[in-house]
Parts: C-alpha cells; sequence; structure tokens
C-alpha cells in the first residue's frame, strides 16, 4: 500500500507541479528582493503606510518567524518576517501589501474568507481523525472485515477530504488578496514605476501558484485513496 505505482500516477504530476511553483515563487522573491522599491519603504513600512490610507485601524502589526508572513483575522495582526518587514524591496512590498489585501477582506467580511477561517480548525480535526479511520479501515478490509472497514474507512476519506475542501477555498482567498494588493499599492502611489508594477505582480503571480499546487496536490490524494477504496468494495463483491 505504502509503495503503490499508482500513487504516483495520481500524485505524482501534482508533487511535480508543487516542486516547479516553489522553485518559481523562491526564484521571484529572490530576484526582486535585490531590487529596491523607488519610495525606499521597507515592507514594514509599506505595511503601516497602507493600514493608515485603508483606515483599519484595529490591524496591528507584528513579526513573524521566516517565511510566515501572514494576516490572523482572529485577533487581526499582520505578522511580517524579517526578510520582509525590514528590507525595502519590491518583493518586500509585494508581500506586505498582500497581507494588507487580507486585512481589507476581513474588514469586509469577505465571505471565502470567513468560510477559510471557519473550515480550517475543523479540517485540521478531521483530517487527523480521518486519516487513522482511513488507513484503520482498509487495513480492516484488507483482513476480510469489509463489512465494516470500508464504511469506517469511506467516512475517514470524507474527513480527510476536508483538507482539499479548505485548499479549494483557499484559491479565491489568495486572487483575491493578490488583487487586492496591486489595487491598494496603486491607489496609495506607493508604487513608482512599471518596472516595479512588473515586479509586484511576478512576485504575487508565483505565490499564487503555490496555492493552486497545493489544491492540486490535495484532490490527487483525495482521489487516489477514493479509487483504492473502490477497488477494495470490487474485490469484496
Amino acid at each position: 500500500m505504502f509503495f503503490d505505482p499508482l500513487y504516483f500516477i495520481f500524485v505524482g504530476p501534482a508533487m511535480l507541479a508543487a516542486m516547479y511553483a516553489n522553485s518559481r515563487v523562491k526564484s521571484a522573491f529572490a530576484r526582486w528582493h535585490q531590487v529596491g522599491n523607488g519610495r525606499r519603504l521597507t515592507g514594514e513600512q509599506v505595511a503601516l503606510a497602507l493600514i493608515k490610507s485603508s483606515g483599519l485601524r484595529a490591524v496591528t502589526l507584528t513579526s513573524a518567524p521566516p517565511d510566515n508572513d501572514h494576516y490572523d483575522p482572529r485577533d487581526r495582526s499582520l505578522a511580517l518576517s524579517p526578510a520582509v518587514g525590514n528590507a525595502a524591496s519590491v518583493a518586500a512590498m509585494a508581500v506586505a501589501a498582500h497581507e494588507i489585501g487580507h486585512a481589507l477582506q476581513d474588514s469586509e467580511a469577505f465571505a471565502p474568507l470567513r468560510m477559510r477561517t471557519a473550515l480550517v480548525p475543523v479540517s485540521n480535526y478531521g483530517s487527523q481523525i480521518g486519516t487513522y479511520m482511513l488507513f484503520g479501515g482498509m487495513l480492516l478490509a484488507g483482513f476480510g472485515g469489509g463489512s465494516l472497514g470500508l464504511p469506517v474507512a469511506w467516512l475517514g476519506l470524507g474527513l480527510f477530504a476536508l483538507g482539499s475542501v479548505v485548499s479549494l477555498v483557499t484559491l479565491p482567498v489568495e486572487f483575491d488578496a493578490s488583487r487586492r494588493a496591486l489595487a491598494v499599492l496603486a491607489s496609495s502611489g506607493l508604487i513608482a514605476n512599471e518596472e516595479e508594477r512588473a515586479g509586484v505582480q511576478a512576485v504575487l503571480n508565483a505565490a499564487a501558484l503555490t496555492y493552486v499546487a497545493a489544491a492540486g496536490a490535495a484532490i490527487a490524494t483525495v482521489a487516489y485513496y477514493g479509487f483504492r477504496l473502490m477497488r477494495l468494495y470490487g474485490r469484496r463483491e
């Protein structure tokens, strides 16, 4: 079960896409991290300027570990890593503005963001329980207990699939945040020229690819285990 070639047929392309997406975002960030923005503002200064210009008074700015820039709607905190918060680069400006995009979504009660926020804790718990049920049910069915094992495995797969739902809901959230980021940077006059605009767009587009790849991998994994369960059901019949 752990070395099934079918797994690589189902999930392999998604894994390759994820590797490409991660390489793309690292390359884009590295390139535009070397280019200073025309306003000479650090990511933290960009975030503070956009918080003020957008009227996001409830949003607080905090620090984050490396590669963990995020906005948390639970306490309305916007966390920037040192590579973003302390750098006056085009890449840092893009990342900071993207997180501001999430803050704007929160302020407007953007439905996909609300849905994702509500689903994440349920998904985390469901995926953990679902994994045990899925593998336990498949193991039981493999030893001849299909009448109990298969229903348990299918229920486990359903719980496990909640992670895929979150990945899909994440797509409109991230795409919209990037759209808002570019718009708010332009309207605030923080983009100095077309080169900067192209750089911001390149960083945002590369980041978006990682979410698409993650959603594809999640769906492919669910499809694989669904196929395995159908094969077990066929053997039982």
